[in-house]
């Protein structure tokens, strides 16, 4: 089910957007970014369309001024698939003021960016600028959140077959699964897996590759 959205209060002072604005301009001179807009927004999951008693609360606990209706822009939130302490903190004061059917809160905020031609950029248009408005560690850019609360199943996890295969095992994995990893991070690695003598899992890969 898509999450109901909730538009909040701006995400930044002027002087923080202002800096942002320097600093994406000198990334990525090319995008002449006129002005920056950033919201705070909440993702709502619950099963069933809230009452206008729920819905009033919500708003009280989270300052929300209205429903989300900004065309444009992204999102910048904590990963998909991942609980972030601040949703940890608010469900749970969620659940302990009786606020029935949310099962889980989110916040995450809505960038707008405009061009000196009043185009409003998206997330392609950015490319490595984009990085200089999250942290790669816990957080990820979306277009799309219809799908935020998405439960996902399990998977198996992949493992890479160094102890079979060598060293080109690795480079076929750093290739296929996108880690995007430089070569000294490669012998590094290689090195440390084959004196455990041990194959690497995807999952840890992931985790070293974000670091």
């Amino acid at each position: 089910m898509q999450p109901i959205i909730l538009q909040g209060r701006p995400a930044f002072s002027d002087f923080r957007l202002t800096a942002l604005q320097n600093a994406l301009n000198t990334a990525a001179p090319e995008l002449d970014i006129a002005s920056i807009d950033a919201v705070e927004v909440y993702f709502i999951e619950s099963a069933n369309v809230l009452d206008d008693q729920t819905t009033e609360r919500t708003f009280a606990l989270l300052a929300a001024n209205h429903h989300f209706e900004r065309e444009g822009g992204f999102f910048v939130t904590p990963r998909k698939g991942t609980i972030s302490p601040w949703s940890s903190k608010a469900t749970d004061i969620f659940h302990n003021c009786d606020i029935q059917g949310i099962a889980r809160v989110e916040r995450g905020i809505h960038f707008r960016l405009t061009s000196k031609d009043d185009i409003v950029l998206g997330i392609e248009d950015l490319g490595l600028a984009v990085l200089a408005l999250h942290d790669r560690m816990t957080e990820a850019v979306y277009d799309d959140v219809t799908d935020f609360f998405r439960h996902f199943e399990p998977t198996e996890l992949r493992t890479v077959p160094l102890m079979a295969e060598g060293p080109t095992a690795f480079d076929k994995a750093n290739i296929d699964w996108g880690l995007a990893m430089s070569p000294p991070e490669i012998d590094y690695l290689v090195k440390a897996y084959q004196k455990m003598e041990r194959d690497p899992t995807d999952a840890e890969l992931v985790m070293f590759s974000q670091v």
